[in-house]
This record gives structure tokens, C-alpha cells and sequence, in this order.
């Protein structure tokens, strides 16, 4: 099912392939017939999520590999075609609701967490569902420090925008 859109005056695409059935192949051929059909160039496109992507024939039975097999599938069309590759991952079910999460917490293939160039975490605990806070927390950076961890913000959910982040 495709849907095109029109999101704060930028165009957008969007894809929804069934489970397991697209692959990195596939992610890259839809971005080049949008920009060749809508004449635009592409420069962010999000992957709901990547564990849930068609597996490599040589890998399925290694999750390890599947995720570095696809991870790094991703990078290469994200530096091929210069966009930016955002995908999401879960945290272990241990996690779900926790106050604070770190790199050890990400459930999925590590070989995933190792290819990416920065990893960020969304918190939310019980309460702060209550009153629609979210905290963003940076995990991982490759290249270079950062000077600061985390940053809280509300989300909303009319425009799904972010505001008040302090």
C-alpha cells in the first residue's frame, strides 16, 4: 500500500510492505522510482523496523547476521544515495517502561547497534505517559563526543510535532 502526503510543505512517501517481505533491494528501488516519478531527491526515509525486513537467504537462521546483513544493506543506500537511514528497534520486554535505558538494553542483533552510526533511545515510563513526556537519549555517536545525554520533551500528537524540550 503506498500513500503519498504532504508534510509541512515537504512531499513524503510512504510504503508498507507486508512482514518479511522487502528487502534492501526493494527499499532502494522504491526510493528511486519516488524520486524519479516525483522528480525530487530523497533525503531521510524512516524503516518501521529493520528486524522485521525480508532476511538474508545465508543468514535467517543467525540473527547476528541478519541484522548485520540488513544494517549494513541500509548504510550503503543511505551513503550511496546521501540521505539519511533512520530505523527503529525495540528494547528488551525487561525495559518496557523503564526510566533509563543503555546500549546493553537494545534486544535486537548487536550487529545492528555496531553499524549505526548514532543510536538513540525514546523513554517513557508509566508516568511519564500520563503526562505525555518523552525523554530522547543518546546512546551511541561513531564519530566524535556529544555534551549531552538527554534531552525531555512533549509530543504532539495533532501535528506530531515535538515542543517544550528542555
Amino acid at each position: 500500500m503506498a500513500d503519498d502526503n504532504w508534510c509541512h510543505g515537504k512531499y513524503s512517501s510512504i510504503k508498507e510492505y507486508p512482514s518479511g517481505s522487502a528487502s534492501v533491494a526493494d527499499i532502494d528501488n522504491f526510493i528511486k522510482r519516488v524520486e524519479e516519478v516525483k522528480k525530487i531527491k530523497v533525503d531521510m526515509v524512516i524503516i518501521d523496523y529493520l528486524t522485521i525486513m525480508q532476511p538474508d537467504s545465508k543468514g535467517a537462521d543467525n540473527l547476528f547476521m541478519n541484522g548485520k546483513f540488513l544494517s549494513n544493506g541500509l548504510r550503503a543506500i543511505a551513503q550511496k544515495r546521501e540521505l539519511v537511514m533512520i530505523t527503529a528497534m525495540q528494547v528488551g520486554k525487561d525495559n518496557y517502561g523503564a526510566t533509563d535505558i543503555t546500549m546493553a538494553d537494545i534486544s535486537e542483533s548487536k550487529a545492528i547497534a555496531e553499524n549505526a552510526d548514532s543510536i538513540w533511545g525514546i523513554i517513557r515510563s508509566d508516568q511519564m505517559r500520563r503526562d505525555n513526556k518523552y525523554i530522547l537519549k543518546l546512546l551511541k555517536i561513531r564519530n566524535g563526543s556529544f555534551k549531552w545525554e538527554m534531552t525531555q520533551f512533549d509530543l504532539n500528537t495533532d501535528y506530531l510535532s515535538i515542543e517544550n524540550a528542555t
